[in-house]
């Protein structure tokens, strides 16, 4: 279930319990570090959602993600990251501390900010 207003093509993960509900609720992955579950990615929206409504997840495999920067001669297979608050994912990355390896670029045609990508997402979080 979305816990907040969420948009297609962005990465969530599990959002800190607030209150006594049973429903999973999921929000914009966040940048921190990996003790909060809020950080550590679970999928890509594939729909848009409102608070409280349903939202399908792609957990692993290939998808289209928003992309938070520019990327001319995208190398497929290389790595996917992700250092905002908003969903969207940034290639052509070497990582820093703290950052969520999402996945792989699938395609190899450039894209401009705010834009789609096709990306193989299989995500984990890999602390330095």
């Amino acid at each position: 279930t979305a816990g907040t207003a969420l948009l297609a093509g962005r990465l969530v993960s599990l959002q800190d319990q607030t209150s006594d509900t049973t429903d999973l609720r999921v929000g914009y992955c966040q940048t921190g570090s990996e003790t909060s579950a809020s950080v550590c990615p679970i999928g890509i929206t594939q729909g848009d959602a409102l608070t409280g409504q349903k939202v399908t997840i792609c957990t692993e495999g290939y998808t289209s993600c928003i992309m938070q920067n520019s990327d001319s001669t995208p190398e497929r297979g290389s790595q996917v990251m992700y250092d905002a608050n908003d969903g969207r994912l940034l290639s052509n990355s070497t990582g820093g501390s703290d950052e969520a390896r999402v996945g792989f670029m699938a395609q190899s045609d450039g894209f401009s900010a705010n834009d789609p990508a096709l990306v193989y997402i299989r995500c984990w979080f890999q602390p330095y």
